[in-house]
């Protein structure tokens, strides 16, 4: 039986509240890609400020939970900081990326679930930038299962330099989760990184 995290748990409630809120027509595909146990690496493209909310909700949906990888300067503001802490979420300084990477492969080691933007910023043209190759090192340094992972709709509730809509706006968002890849130790991480894209 999962291990019980409150503060987990009061935030699934409230993301919950959220996307009922606001009326966002949310569809999810390819819920059975993601195992109902064990490390998973999401690879989850970013064109939205909120797009971590459908993708982390709908794996919800899915009997797990998710542990996002979120850039180091949230840590700078309390709320934030207490929220990243409690569920356990992976703190990515850019200048010291190692120590993120290693907390991340750890985090997949112990079976959880882990989402990155291999893309590392919002895509202004919503087109998909391109990939670093963290995503696949990780996922083959693990030994855990990729899952690409695309959000779309969000990016018309609030985008780098795009107005923001986060009242009722009845937004359609669609979210799929596809089948999962496997990358091996040995190979290629350009090339699985571009097998990724």
């Amino acid at each position: 039986m999962a291990r019980r995290e409150p503060v987990y748990e009061v935030v699934q409630v409230l993301a919950r509240s959220i996307l009922g809120a606001q009326g966002l027509r949310v569809q999810w595909r390819g819920l059975e890609n993601i195992p109902t146990e064990g490390g998973v690496l999401l690879a989850v493209n970013h064109t939205s400020y909120v797009d971590f909310l459908p993708a982390a909700y709908g794996v919800y949906q899915a009997g797990r939970r998710t542990r996002f990888m979120i850039k180091s300067e949230m840590m700078d503001i309390a709320i934030m900081r207490f929220l990243i802490t409690r569920t356990r979420s992976v703190p990515v300084d850019r200048s010291q990326g190692v120590e993120a990477y290693r907390g991340a492969v750890s985090a997949l080691r112990e079976g959880r679930i882990v989402a990155v933007y291999p893309e590392a910023t919002i895509s202004r043209s919503f087109e998909l930038k391109d990939f670093k190759t963290g995503a696949v090192r990780m996922a083959a340094e693990a030994g855990v299962p990729l899952i690409p992972t695309i959000v779309w709709g969000a990016q018309r509730q609030w985008t780098k330099g795009g107005t923001r809509d986060m009242g009722r706006s009845r937004i359609p968002v669609r979210v799929r989760y596809g089948s999962p890849i496997t990358v091996a130790p040995e190979s290629n991480s350009e090339q699985e990184t571009s097998r990724l894209r």
